[in-house]
């Protein structure tokens, strides 16, 4: 896939996000309402695009209600409140997700799109007393790129699989090339197949049982009360991996750079896997980073 696609379907991910997303997935000091329409707009058009038939139509169609709710006339419909509130903002989100369905499934239709499960954001969800939202329990990291996210699991994982979901504890769903989800710990180093496609996925998420166990809700709220608060894109993270000895206690717990979180939990598992029990590991070394590789990156 040529960059400017892989760039065109990212302007899309963005436009179909819930509002609180869009709003978090952009720097402070920009217009972003306008941001999003213009990622859009640089691309669709781009070299390398390439779109057939119903998506080629549905494209058109956003790109030309984009249009009509362009000019001076429509100002008010440009600010951080409008994308929040106006329902010509949530037209755009339907339709970006609608394109991104028809780009998914055309060959796998039980596919799931990007963080698609967001849709349910604001359903509450309660465990013994604890009422949050889906939205309260994920987390959308800054320029999410797919391809590259779940690129230090993949001596674990599927190598088609891609994240769907990431949770605010640090752990990621991810659905492969077949449909399948599959949820990683990356505090254990675990994975297992939680639905065979991205429907019954979506059935799960409304399931009390399952949100509190995968995405543990009791433990975040304990966080938060321990004064402890995330910032967009961040998840909390052990100071002192419990891999390498550290105890899942509140005091062990950091805001950590979600992408960062799972890319060194993946290098570490890694690393250690296969090593009998007890056994006593003296150092991590990381090196310091080339211009090629990311800071975090373990050599």
């Amino acid at each position: 896939m040529k960059w400017t696609m892989k760039e065109f379907i990212a302007s899309l991910e963005r436009l179909a996000l819930p509002a609180e997303g869009q709003l978090a997935s952009l720097p402070d000091g920009c217009c972003k309402a306008d941001e999003l329409a213009l990622d859009f707009d640089n691309f669709c058009r781009a070299e390398g695009v390439v779109l057939q038939g119903e998506v080629n139509g549905l494209v058109e169609e956003l790109d030309h209600l984009l249009a009509r709710m362009s000019g001076t006339a429509n100002a008010e419909l440009w600010t951080d409140e409008a994308l929040r509130l106006r329902p010509e903002w949530e037209q755009v989100r339907s339709m970006a997700r609608q394109i991104l369905k028809s780009i998914n499934e055309q060959p796998q239709p039980t596919s799931v799109g990007i963080l698609a499960p967001l849709e349910t954001h604001r359903r509450n969800v309660g465990a013994r007393g604890c009422t949050m939202t889906i939205n309260d329990l994920t987390v959308i990291p800054k320029g999410l790129d797919r391809e590259a996210f779940l690129q230090d699991w993949y001596w674990l994982l599927p190598k088609d699989a891609k994240p769907v979901l990431i949770t605010v504890m640090g752990d990621v769903f991810a659905q492969d090339s077949t449909g399948t989800v599959h949820y990683l710990s990356t505090c254990s180093g675990d994975y297992e197949v939680v639905a065979e496609n991205g429907q019954r996925f979506q059935e799960l998420l409304k399931d009390t049982d399952f949100v509190s166990e995968h995405l543990q809700p009791e433990r975040v709220q304990e966080l938060r009360a321990a004064g402890l608060t995330l910032k967009p894109g961040q998840c909390y993270s052990h100071k002192h991996p419990l891999v390498l000895g550290g105890e899942d206690v509140v005091e062990n717990y950091e805001a950590c750079d979600a992408a960062v979180h799972v890319s060194l939990a993946g290098q570490t598992h890694e690393q250690t896997k296969g090593l009998p029990a007890g056994t006593r590991i003296n150092e991590v070394r990381i090196v310091g980073a080339e211009k090629s590789k990311p800071w975090w990156k373990i050599w």
